[in-house]
């Protein structure tokens, strides 16, 4: 089966990774000219390796062209953040397969592995056909995974990595040979969230009170590595704040 894979990040590499080393029939990989090139460059590497055309465009870019000129009986959306457009959807004969980062139909959109900490919404990962709605197309499969209270929005984004990984390393087979059952997600009983909801997160108003439970997943929700985490205005400066938690047993 002719394969094209739009993708990007750490999850776009696991993928790429695994279906290059099972010696599937990849005749593209598209991803993002604007993410860090230590994923870019590890990306080109492997098609290089694998002799996959490679192709970088800009996040605004029309992809048709691109996606036209390879030869494609699946797509495969791999952290892919831009929403795909109709023509796009129907180009390739057996669909575009999402790989969604959340429990659809909860935490459909946006920074999914936020929700979960400061709405208590379950998490998980879930494979969708794409159709022309958000993260609303018929499920092939998902898990659910476990949050913990120390758990902040970069370790369960960790979570929810391997747990897409190996999820469809296990499930590749039957999807290669279209042995598995759709479900169509019941979006009444779900959420979904968009990114500006999430910059509502950035700053934390000290005049506001607060349960100090939800200041904490607040605080949990904006500690990703790399990033500054959330803030509150002192004596004229931007004051970042983010939380390191750590469990151990009551004797």
């Amino acid at each position: 089966m002719k394969i094209v894979l739009l993708l990007t990040g750490e999850l776009g590499i696991n993928i790429l990774s695994f279906l290059s080393e099972s010696r599937e029939e990849i005749t593209g990989a598209i991803t993002l000219k604007d993410q860090d090139d230590i994923f870019k460059d590890k990306i080109k590497s492997i098609c290089n390796h694998n002799s996959i055309t490679y192709v970088e465009v800009d996040k605004n870019e029309n992809i048709l062209p691109v996606l036209q000129k390879m030869e494609s009986e699946i797509v495969l959306s791999v952290y892919w953040p831009n929403i795909l457009k109709k023509e796009v959807i129907d180009l390739p004969e057996k669909g575009i397969i999402n790989f969604h980062l959340s429990f659809i139909p909860f935490n459909r959109g946006s920074n999914p592995n936020v929700w979960p900490i400061i709405e208590g919404t379950p998490a998980g990962v879930t494979l969708h056909f794409i159709d022309e709605d958000i993260d609303s197309g018929q499920i092939i499969c998902q898990r659910e995974v476990e949050v913990s209270i120390t758990d902040t929005a970069g370790s369960l984004y960790e979570k929810l990595i391997l747990e897409m990984t190996e999820m469809f390393k296990s499930e590749w087979p039957a999807i290669k040979n279209r042995e598995f059952e759709l479900k169509k997600p019941n979006l009444d009983q779900g959420s979904i969230h968009y990114r500006n909801q999430f910059k509502t997160l950035d700053k934390i108003n000290l005049d506001e009170e607060i349960l100090p439970l939800n200041l904490i997943n607040h605080l949990r929700a904006k500690t990703f590595e790399g990033k500054k985490g959330a803030y509150f205005i002192y004596e004229g400066k931007r004051i970042f704040v983010t939380i390191n938690l750590e469990a151990e047993s009551l004797r």
